[in-house]
């Protein structure tokens, strides 16, 4: 796979592009250069090659930070561990990617940390557990913490839409053309 990335162009061996958009992708792998966040979260990472990669790389960049990203395919756990362990050694030591219910294996994390910096939701497409999933980082989330969410115009989104654009404490900072991407500051 080749990711266009800025004005370079990667080739990833086996990793997957995923969905979400080159630009989409700029857009964090830039904000997380700039904010340098220091525990990021992803909820989905699918086969691990698009937005896992750009973060992962933005955290190299930085050379501070951690992103830990979770899905539930066994399948995509063993390609995602094989290939940032074996072709991507120097992006992943920024990453620990978790087999399982989000709600299951991060709440063990969350528990060892101040606050959450940077979390991505892109996984299930069930609105329910979009929303259930934001409520568990939103306690930990604090000044600053950027909140993004893919498809943010699709139905995964529909409940946990409401929730931002009616609250007093989070800033719509970013929001894509083609309303794919999302990205909320905590005030």
């Amino acid at each position: 796979m080749a990711i266009n990335f800025g004005r370079r162009r990667v080739v990833l061996g086996g990793l997957a592009e995923g969905h979400m958009s080159d630009r989409d992708r700029e857009v964090i792998y830039d904000l997380i250069v700039e904010r340098r966040p220091t525990n990021l979260f992803e909820v989905g990472f699918m086969l691990g090659g698009g937005s896992t990669y750009y973060i992962s790389s933005a955290l190299a960049n930085n050379k501070h930070g951690v992103l830990h990203s979770s899905d539930i395919s066994t399948m995509g756990f063993n390609h995602v561990n094989d290939v940032y362990n074996n072709e991507l050694p120097e992006l992943g030591k920024y990453v620990k990617f978790y087999l399982g219910d989000c709600r299951i294996v991060f709440p063990p994390i969350l528990s060892e940390i101040d606050s959450v910096d940077f979390v991505l939701l892109d996984g299930n497409s069930n609105a329910e557990e979009t929303v259930s999933v934001y409520h568990m980082f939103a306690e930990k989330l604090s000044s600053g913490s950027l909140v993004a969410l893919h498809d943010w115009a699709d139905e995964k989104c529909r409940l946990v839409r409401p929730i931002l654009e009616k609250s007093t404490s989070l800033n719509n900072i970013i929001k894509s053309n083609d309303s794919s991407l999302s990205v909320w500051e905590v005030a």
